[in-house]
């Protein structure tokens, strides 16, 4: 029987909660956003399923795979745009949908922007899960619902965090593995969906608008200069200012991550999934043809199956493999000193006040939001905003080690 005694011991998978034969075990917010497994022990027959399944029980740390990489754009320009880098989701994606099969990927639900996993089966609906959704999804009960279908023979797309891949992977075990495709994407950490809520919230109240999507990489200063982009009811658009960017921050300051992100057993260990997904920040070292500023994405390609995907999907993609190893190599991260004390606040005062306490308004956040939207249209300022990010990669990869 599965207990969480130290929160960051579980990733919040649902693997245990889809794979209780009873319906024992459900997914409860926690004081942070976080959900997290609770057993009903009336419920529960002790048949240890979902110790079974646990992906955090079995993560090999400081493996590594025989693996192929290569640097992908897909050629239709308009999902180019949409995605967060070259577009090989959607391609891949298609290609399950065209064959009959179902992509479960990470969308917002139309009513409350929720970030959550579900079904597509026509190509339409995958444009909807174009782009990075910077928060823990709410994947309910994805997990039994892929078994029963991948039991009828049928393909199954399944794209997440490297924990809910592992998780999934370990509920299906081999019977009917062959029709279940799994692409990790790279993952920085997952933000609080009670943060995030709060922050939808706040949105909306504030401009007095319904949010209907948000683009958290948009490119309109290109792949390098990315822009957080907010779109509401009326048509009305929110970028390029401290609103918009603000959720961001809980992200990138650490602060707002799962506990179990800090010390991550999904870095650096031996892939069961067939792809990993991320950004190819460093494509200019490699083709100068791709380096267009539109965004690549760097696809890693573990097993066989996985190669025969990708070599039907790409017919109509720009790619090139890559010889060395350029895989990404990661080490945890420390909780910030302050983490305790913002989730604490963040339930007693109001989310701007909470956001003004903890994130302060810096010189780059005021050049960003006043004075970027002013002189992107000078001659070689793309240029200089792509050799600034590329400076800032180099310098959180040399913190990293």
């Amino acid at each position: 029987m599965i207990e969480i005694f130290d929160k960051a011991k579980c990733c919040g998978c649902t693997a245990c909660a889809n794979v209780c034969p009873r319906g024992a075990i459900k997914m409860i917010e926690d004081e942070e956003g976080f959900k997290y497994p609770y057993i009903d022990k009336k419920k529960c027959i002790k048949c240890e399923l979902c110790d079974g399944v646990c992906p955090m029980k079995d993560a090999k740390c400081k493996s590594s795979n025989n693996s192929t990489i290569y640097a992908c754009q897909t050629k239709n320009e308009e999902i180019r745009s949409k995605s967060t880098s070259g577009g090989s989701f959607y391609v891949l994606a298609s290609e399950i949908v065209k064959n009959n099969g179902i992509v479960y990927a990470a969308t917002y639900d139309d009513d409350n922007m929720e970030v959550i996993h579900k079904g597509a089966r026509y190509i339409p609906d995958l444009e909807k899960m174009c782009g990075s959704k910077y928060v823990q999804s709410n994947l309910s009960y994805s997990f039994k619902e892929i078994k029963q279908i991948i039991s009828k023979g049928q393909l199954v797309l399944f794209v997440g965090t490297p924990c809910q891949v592992n998780g999934l992977i370990n509920l299906i075990g081999n019977k009917g593995l062959e029709y279940l495709y799994t692409a990790e994407l790279v993952c920085y950490g997952v933000p609080s969906p009670g943060i995030y809520k709060k922050w939808i919230d706040y949105i909306e109240k504030k401009y007095n608008n319904k949010i209907i999507n948000i683009n958290f990489r948009d490119k309109k200063y290109g792949y390098f200069g990315t822009n957080v982009k907010i779109y509401f009811k009326d048509g009305k658009v929110l970028e390029d200012c401290r609103d918009a960017k603000i959720f961001l921050k809980t992200m990138f300051s650490h602060i707002g991550l799962r506990p179990s992100c800090y010390n991550c057993p999904f870095r650096n260990y031996t892939r069961k999934c067939d792809f990993t997904l991320g950004d190819f920040w460093e494509i200019g070292s490699y083709s100068k043809k791709l380096d267009d500023n539109k965004g690549t994405t760097k696809i890693t390609i573990y097993t066989e199956k996985g190669k025969r995907l990708f070599e039907s999907a790409n017919k109509n993609s720009d790619f090139i493999a890559i010889d060395e190893d350029i895989s990404i190599k990661e080490k945890n991260m420390k909780i910030p000193k302050s983490r305790n004390e913002f989730f604490i606040d963040a339930k007693k005062i109001d989310f701007e006040e909470n956001m003004k306490k903890y994130f302060h308004v810096e010189k780059k956040d005021f050049i960003a939001n006043n004075i970027k939207p002013l002189v992107i249209h000078i001659p070689g300022i793309k240029l200089v905003i792509k050799m600034l990010r590329l400076k800032s990669i180099k310098r959180n990869l040399s913190r990293k080690d």
